[in-house]
């Protein structure tokens, strides 16, 4: 690139929008890279809510499968009956 001697003022406001410019640049690099990594981890958070959700539900059906298999469940755990017999 080809320069011509410019006078000093025009030259020092030169020399500070190229910083300025640098500057910018700079800053919105760091904030595009901050903004990349929260998604990144706001994505990772979400994707182990979902495991976890995906392992109790199996936990809880399991579970629940258990318990339907006892015979007579409903004689042993029926809260009115036990209201009924305290009154």
């Amino acid at each position: 690139m080809i320069e011509i001697n410019l006078l000093p003022n025009v030259k020092r406001e030169l020399l500070k929008t190229r910083a300025m410019r640098n500057r910018v640049i700079s800053i919105s690099f760091l904030v595009g890279g901050a903004s990349i990594a929260t998604v990144v981890v706001l994505a990772l958070i979400l994707g182990s809510q979902f495991a976890a959700e995906a392992v109790q539900g199996g936990v809880i059906k399991d579970r629940n499968d258990k318990l339907m298999a006892v015979e007579d469940l409903n004689k042993g755990c029926n809260d009115s009956t036990s209201i009924n017999k305290d009154q």
